[in-house]
C-alpha cells in the first residue's frame, strides 16, 4: 500500500529492501537485501547491491525495531516481504507472442479463469516473463511462445510474520512476493538446460523453474521426507513430473534426471541451486553479489524478490494483505473538491459576496447587540458615574471608620470566664485599650491563676487576626490571687471575620446557660451548656499541669500559643486560703505570666520565672477548700504509664504534682518522715511520666 504524506528527504525512492525468513534446525531468521537502481554508464549493471544483513528471532518473535532501523539506515522507499511457496498459489502459463499490451490483456483473462472469484484482486499479482532466445529443440517449424507468471495469496492460509516495527509505514511502501516470483526474476529471459531449484525442507517446499522447448515453466510443490535420502527422492519426482508435463521424454528426460540427483547429492535442506549461465547473467544485471554458494542459499530468494521489484516484472511484487484504502490529505481533499467547475464557480460567487456585503452585516448584527444591552446610552453612563460614586464612598468609609461593635463581639469572644472587664476604649489610629481584673476561680473553671487567664485572653485576640501584638500591663496579685490588667493593641483588621468555636462564642452559649445550665431534660438535641474544663470537680487544668511540669524542670515560661478557648463573664467569689496557698498562687502565676513589671518595646514583658517544688504545689490546689485533707491518687504501674496517651500522662503529672504539693515539708534529719513511702512512690511516679511524655514528643515529630 502506498503511503500518502511521504518525506523525499528521509528515503531513496532508488532503494528497494526485500525481506525473507527462514527457518532451519537452529531456529527461524529474517534474511535482508538492500538494491539501488543506478542509471549508470553504458556497459554497468542496472542493479547495484548496497547492503545484505541477517536478524535472528528471539522467542517466535520478528526483531522488528533492529530491521526498521536497518531500513532507515538504508533510506529504502519501498520494502518487499517474500511469502513462503507453500502459502502462495502459483500458475504458470504459455501465449502466443504479441504486442505488450495484447498480452497482458489475454493474461488477464487466463488470471480471471483461473483464480477470479476464489482469491480477491489484491491478493493476484501476474506479468509476462521477459522474451528468451528461441530453443534449437522447436525445430524450423516451431513457434515459440511467451511464458508467464500468475501468483495468488489466498485468504485464510497461514499468517506470515510481520517484521515492520509498525502495521503500516508512514512513509515506506510496503507489499509481497511469493517465492515463484523472486525465481522467476532470477531466470529472468534466460533458458537454462538444468531447471533453477529453491530447496526449503523445514518449510516442505520445492520451487523450481524449467526451460521446455515452448518456455519456462515456473512451478511449487509441497513435499515431506523423513530423511535427506527421502527428499531428494521427492525433489527429483517433482523434477521429473513437471518435465513430462511439459512435453519433454526419452533422453532429455533421462538426462535431466541424471543431472538432477548429481545437483542434489551435495544440497543441504535448505539450498538455491542455479545453473551457472544463471549466475553469470545475475553478475551482469546485479552488481556486488557473491558466488558462494552458501551466501545464495540464504539471500539469493530475497535478492531475486528485490531484483523483482526492481524491475519489468515490478507487477509480481504487488500483493498486499488487505485491501488498499487511500487516505488523503485535507488540503488534497480540498484540491480535489475545488477541480470541480461548479463548485469553483460556487466558491468564487460566495466570496465576493462576503467580501462586498460582510462587513456591513458584521456591523449591524454588532450594532443590533449593543442595542439589546443598553437601550440609552445617556442613562447607562449615569449609572457607571453612579456606581462609581457609591464605590469611592465605601472605600473611603471603610478606611475612616471601624466596627464598633464587631470589635466589641470579638472582645468579648476572647474573654475568658473569671476575667471582669472594667473599661474598654476603641480608637482608629490608637487601636485598642482594654481594662478588668482577672480572678482565680471562676464559674465552670476553678483553681486557674489570674495570670494565665490574662494570657489566654491575650494569645485568643491574637489568634483573631483583628488584633495585632496585645501589650500587656499586669499588676501584682493581691492577697485573695485578683490581678489588674490593661491590654493594648492595635487594630489589623477590624472587618475580618473570625469563626469562634461554639464554646468560645457567647451568641451559641450565652452566659446565663454558662453560670446555670439547664437541666438534662430541657436542653436541646445540640446542647447550649459547653463542654466542662479540664479543671473542674477540683482537678487541674491543662495549663495549670504545664506549669507544673515546667517548675518541676526549674523553669515556666508563660504559654504563648492560644489555649483551649472558654467563655467569658465576671469572676465567681473566691473562698478564703490562708498564707501558704496566697503565696503558692501567687507565684504560680507570676511563672505564668512572667515577672511583672514595664512593657518592653515589644509590648511583652520578659523573663523567667523560677520556682521550688512547693510553688508548683500551690499552683496545682487552688481548687482545694481551706482545711481540705492531702489526697493521694491511685499508684501507677509502668506497665500503666508506658500504655498512657498523651493527654493522659498531663492529668497524670498534674494528679502528681498536687499530691506532692501537699504532703508535709520533710523533717530534719534524724527525724522520721511519716510519709516517706508515699514521697518516693510519687517521686517515681514523676519520674516515668515525664520520660514517657518524652518518648510521645518524639514519636509524634519523627
Amino acid at each position: 500500500m502506498a503511503a500518502s504524506n511521504r518525506n523525499p528527504s528521509a528515503l531513496d525512492d532508488a532503494v528497494v529492501v526485500a525481506l525473507h525468513r527462514l527457518r532451519d534446525g537452529a531456529g527461524a531468521a529474517w534474511h535482508a537485501v538492500a538494491l539501488r537502481r543506478d542509471a549508470g554508464a553504458r556497459g554497468e549493471a542496472p542493479l547495484r547491491l548496497i547492503e545484505t544483513r541477517s536478524f535472528p528471532e528471539q522467542a517466535e518473535l520478528p526483531p522488528r525495531q533492529e530491521i526498521g532501523r536497518w531500513c532507515d539506515r538504508c533510506r529504502a522507499a519501498r520494502v518487499v516481504i517474500v511469502l513462503p511457496a507453500g502459502r502462495a498459489v502459483c500458475r504458470s502459463t504459455m501465449l502466443p507472442d504479441g504486442p505488450p499490451d495484447r498480452l497482458l490483456a489475454a493474461l488477464r483473462l487466463q488470471t480471471e479463469a483461473h483464480l477470479a472469484g476464489a482469491i480477491p484482486a489484491h491478493r493476484l499479482a501476474f506479468a509476462v516473463l521477459p522474451k528468451g532466445p528461441v530453443d534449437e529443440r522447436l525445430g524450423d517449424g516451431g513457434q515459440p511462445l511467451r511464458s508467464a507468471l500468475i501468483t495468488g495469496w489466498p485468504e485464510g492460509s497461514e499468517p506470515v510474520p510481520w517484521p515492520l516495527p509498525e502495521r503500516r509505514g508512514e512513509l515506506r511502501e510496503v507489499t509481497w512476493i511469493a517465492e515463484a516470483s523472486a525465481l522467476a526474476a532470477i531466470v529472468g529471459g534466460e533458458r537454462p538446460r538444468d531447471p533453477a531449484l529453491w530447496l526449503c525442507r523445514e518449510e516442505g517446499v520445492v520451487a523450481l523453474a524449467l526451460s521446455t522447448p515452448s518456455g519456462v515453466v515456473i512451478r511449487t510443490a509441497r513435499e515431506e521426507a523423513e530423511d535427506d535420502q527421502g527428499w531428494r527422492l521427492a525433489v527429483r519426482r517433482t523434477v521429473v513430473e513437471t518435465a513430462l508435463a511439459s512435453g519433454l521424454g526419452g533422453e532429455t528426460l533421462t538426462q535431466l534426471a541424471a543431472r538432477t540427483d548429481q545437483r542434489l547429492a551435495g544440497a543441504g535442506a535448505t539450498a538455491l541451486l542455479l545453473p551457472d549461465e544463471l549466475r553469470d547473467s545475475m553478475r551482469e544485471r546485479v552488481a556486488g553479489e557473491s558466488s558462494d554458494p552458501g551466501w545464495w542459499s540464504r539471500y539469493g530468494i530475497a535478492l531475486g524478490a528485490a531484483a523483482c521489484a526492481a524491475g519489468e516484472l515490478a507487477a509480481l511484487a504487488r500483493l498486499q494483505e488487505s485491501t488498499p484504502t487511500e487516505h488523503p490529505s485535507p488540503v488534497i481533499r480540498a484540491a480535489r473538491a475545488l477541480s470541480q467547475p461548479r463548485t469553483a464557480v460556487t466558491l468564487a460567487a460566495l466570496a465576493v459576496v462576503l467580501f462586498a456585503f460582510g462587513p456591513l452585516a458584521f456591523a449591524r448584527v454588532r450594532l443590533g447587540i449593543l442595542r439589546t444591552k443598553a437601550p440609552d446610552l445617556a442613562e447607562l453612563r449615569e449609572q457607571n458615574a453612579e456606581h462609581e460614586r457609591r464605590r469611592a464612598m465605601y472605600r473611603e468609609l471603610r478606611s475612616q471608620t471601624l466596627p464598633v461593635s464587631k470589635l466589641l463581639a470579638d472582645i468579648a469572644n476572647t474573654t475568658p470566664m473569671g476575667v471582669e472587664l472594667r473599661s474598654i476604649t476603641i480608637d482608629r489610629a490608637q487601636g485598642v485599650q482594654v481594662s478588668g481584673v482577672a480572678a482565680p476561680d471562676a464559674k465552670g473553671e476553678p483553681n486557674q491563676p489570674a495570670g494565665e487567664r490574662i494570657a489566654r485572653m491575650a494569645a485568643l485576640m491574637e489568634a483573631t487576626g483583628v488584633f495585632e501584638l496585645p501589650k500587656r500591663d499586669v499588676k501584682q496579685p493581691t492577697t485573695t490571687g485578683v490581678r489588674e490588667f490593661t491590654l493594648v493593641s492595635s487594630i489589623t483588621n477590624g472587618f475580618r471575620r473570625f469563626d469562634f468555636p461554639r464554646e468560645q462564642d457567647f451568641g451559641a452559649v450565652t452566659m446565663v446557660n454558662r453560670l446555670y445550665p439547664p437541666p438534662e431534660s430541657e436542653r436541646g438535641s445540640e446542647g447550649e451548656r459547653p463542654a466542662a474544663p479540664s479543671g473542674e470537680n477540683g482537678s487541674p487544668s491543662e495549663a495549670a499541669a504545664v506549669v507544673a511540669m515546667a517548675s518541676e524542670n526549674g523553669t515556666a515560661d508563660a504559654p504563648r500559643s492560644a489555649p483551649r478557648p472558654s467563655g467569658g463573664g465576671r469572676a465567681a467569689r473566691s473562698e478564703p486560703r490562708d498564707e501558704a496557698r496566697e503565696a503558692g498562687a501567687a507565684e504560680a502565676a507570676d511563672a505564668a505570666m512572667g515577672e511583672a513589671g514595664e512593657l518592653d518595646d515589644g509590648g511583652r514583658r520578659s523573663g523567667v520565672a523560677r520556682r521550688s517544688a512547693g510553688d508548683v504545689g500551690g499552683a496545682a490546689r487552688r481548687g482545694d477548700r481551706l482545711g481540705a485533707a492531702p489526697s493521694a491518687p491511685e499508684p501507677l504501674s509502668a506497665e500503666q504509664i508506658n500504655a498512657m496517651t498523651e493527654t493522659q500522662v498531663k492529668d497524670a503529672l498534674a494528679a502528681v504534682a498536687m499530691a506532692r504539693s501537699n504532703l508535709p515539708p520533710a523533717p530534719a534529719a534524724g527525724v522520721e518522715d511519716p510519709a516517706e513511702d508515699l514521697r518516693k512512690r510519687l517521686t517515681e511516679e514523676w519520674n516515668m511520666l515525664l520520660e514517657r511524655q518524652k518518648q510521645l514528643r518524639r514519636r509524634g515529630t519523627s
